[in-house]
């Protein structure tokens, strides 16, 4: 066992030094005992006691006793001293080893709990990488497919726009197919009512033609009869055997035979062409229609466009009804002025046929025949095919029609040639008795009567 050392301290209380196994201990020693082991020290020293007389050899043996046991009592005590002190500093060191053993464990429990810390932290920073790469493989995988959906539905409203274009195209196509169907049938209505009206208006023609030479050959024939020799006498008929007053009534008729025919004829063209223009702004509206849907930007200059070609219509219809009044005048005045000249074949016919009778015979026979070819049937004239209207290239307006004035005016311009007057009669002979009629010769006699020379008066 280690020796122990009492000793004071700085304050003056007394301690046991012990040496253990993990170094010196100081072990605190209550002052009654330190007391007492001080004391034992002190008698077991050579010469203690000293407060005891020396009585001889029985204090002396009493004296060694006392002091043997007092030394013993002291090294007892010592010993237990030092006993308990050593067991005090055991129970210290254990403690202190238990301290240690504690410290040591709770080290490696934070240690350990450190580490499972660490652990914790690096399964779930390892969970955590895992979660986050779950979460950017999850992510990635919806940014695809919101990807493909967004292409899918692009892919779709591609398909679904070129499908809607498709079938505006057919939609398109097929409302120009029934346009050009109803363009045709339209066409092909209007040229059955141009044809129907053009046989009926030939077939008028022809009737008014007829009627017409049927009542002037009844009246020239009338004419004539009333105009020549009578049997009866013998010398020359007198002037008032002319009958003027019922050419006059014929030929007025005439008159207003023409001009309700040209009246006629004047309101068929103005109902042909009047349905020309509303076929053809009726086409223009359905391609306007057509070409704003498609275009709608464009509807305003369409609609500018459709309504220039309407006055331009009009203006053309108008220059139309001008043209066949023109001609309406201008076949009156000719009538009119046939009308003069009958009046003045029939005046010196009359003062001819009073004159010289037989060469009445040859200008009755001439005016026959002249009126026999004049007035014989022609061929109906057929009528125009319907001129095909050129579309106008990219809006450029078609060129108007000529001005039916400047065609007459060109008519006017250069009339017919007058026709050659006539030799003047001879003077009148003595008259007397006419000559048996010999057989009219076939003189050369003019086509049309219009063409015969007129007598001047």
């Amino acid at each position: 066992m280690a020796p122990s050392i009492i000793t004071l301290r700085a304050s003056g209380e007394p301690v046991l030094l012990v040496t253990g196994p993990h170094g010196l201990h100081e072990i605190p020693l209550p002052l009654g005992l330190y007391n007492q082991i001080q004391q034992a020290q002190m008698h077991s020293r050579p010469g203690g006691c000293s407060h005891v007389p020396s009585c001889g050899a029985v204090h002396s043996q009493a004296q060694a006793q006392h002091q043997a046991q007092a030394q013993a009592q002291a090294r007892a005590q010592a010993q237990a001293l030092e006993a308990q002190a050593q067991a005090q500093a055991q129970a210290q060191a254990q403690a202190q080893r238990a301290r240690e053993a504690q410290v040591q464990q709770a080290r490696e429990a934070q240690a350990q709990q450190a580490r499972e810390a660490q652990a914790q932290q690096a399964r779930e920073a390892q969970a955590r990488q895992i979660q986050e790469a779950q979460i950017r493989q999850a992510r990635e995988a919806q940014a695809q497919a919101q990807r493909e959906l967004q292409a899918q539905a692009q892919a779709q409203a591609a398909q679904a726009r070129a499908q809607a274009e498709a079938q505006r195209v057919r939609e398109a196509q097929a409302q120009q197919a029934r346009e050009d169907q109803a363009r045709q049938a339209r066409e092909a209505h209007a040229q059955q009512v141009r044809d129907a009206q053009a046989r009926a208006q030939a077939e008028a023609e022809a009737q008014n033609q007829a009627q017409t030479r049927r009542e002037l050959q009844a009246l020239l024939q009338s004419m004539l009869q009333q105009l020549g020799p009578r049997p009866e006498q013998a010398g020359p008929a007198p002037s008032t055997s002319s009958n003027p007053g019922s050419v006059d009534v014929l030929l007025q008729q005439v008159l207003q035979q023409n001009k309700a025919y040209i009246n006629s004829v004047h309101s068929n063209i103005v109902a042909d062409v009047s349905i020309i223009q509303r076929l053809l702004l009726g086409e223009v509206s359905a391609h306007s229609a057509t070409f704003t849907r498609f275009c709608p930007h464009l509807s305003a200059r369409m609609n500018d466009r459709g309504a220039q070609m309407q006055t331009e219509l009009q203006t053309v219809l108008g220059r139309i009804g001008n043209g066949l009044r023109e001609v309406e005048r201008g076949s009156q005045a000719r009538l009119e002025g046939l009308l003069a000249g009958t009046r003045r074949v029939h005046e010196e016919a009359s003062r001819q046929v009073n004159v010289d009778p037989a060469g009445w015979q040859r200008v009755q026979a001439a005016l026959l025949a002249a009126l026999n070819n004049g007035l014989a049937p022609q061929a109906p004239v057929p009528a125009p095919a319907p001129a095909a209207f050129p579309a106008p290239p990219n809006g450029i307006p078609m060129a108007p029609p000529p001005r039916y004035e400047d065609a007459v005016g060109a008519h006017q311009a250069h009339p017919a040639p007058p026709a050659p007057e006539a030799p003047a009669p001879a003077p009148p002979a003595e008259r007397q008795a006419p000559p048996p009629p010999a057989p009219p010769a076939a003189p050369a006699v003019p086509q049309t009567l219009s063409s015969f020379p007129l007598i001047p008066p």
